[in-house]
């Protein structure tokens, strides 16, 4: 990728020590072999809420609790600096891809948001 910085994904911090068990994780994951995005941990959250708004990377949150919990962290930023995907309701869907998923869903809110398939040709 050239071009275009990386953005942040954000998950529970449970299933980022689960990994590839998780959903979310292997979602994830997958963004981060794209060159896409790299994997946060609360202390990257921390510094993106004490970053000004322009200074803040963008950031994909990607849920796999029934209860939302990963709602929870976008409070505070702006909805303009953040994608949200819930990916909940296939929890129990033995044969989800996730790639298809990240070129399904993912990709295309990416580009829609930011135009992110042009600037990463760039």
């Amino acid at each position: 990728m050239t071009g275009v910085e990386k953005m942040v994904i954000f998950m529970c911090s449970g299933a980022a020590k689960a990994g590839s068990r998780k959903l979310s994780y292997r979602i994830a994951a997958q963004l981060e072999t794209m060159g896409i995005a790299d994997i946060g941990d609360l202390e990257k959250l921390s510094e993106q809420h004490s970053a000004p708004t322009p200074l803040q990377k963008r950031m994909i949150f990607i849920n796999d609790c029934r209860s939302g919990c990963v709602n929870v962290l976008t409070h505070g930023f702006s909805k303009d600096q953040f994608l949200f995907f819930d990916v909940s309701p296939y929890l129990h869907l033995p044969t989800f891809d996730a790639s298809g998923y990240v070129h399904q869903e993912i990709l295309p809110k990416l580009n829609e948001k930011w135009n992110w398939i042009e600037k990463s040709r760039q």
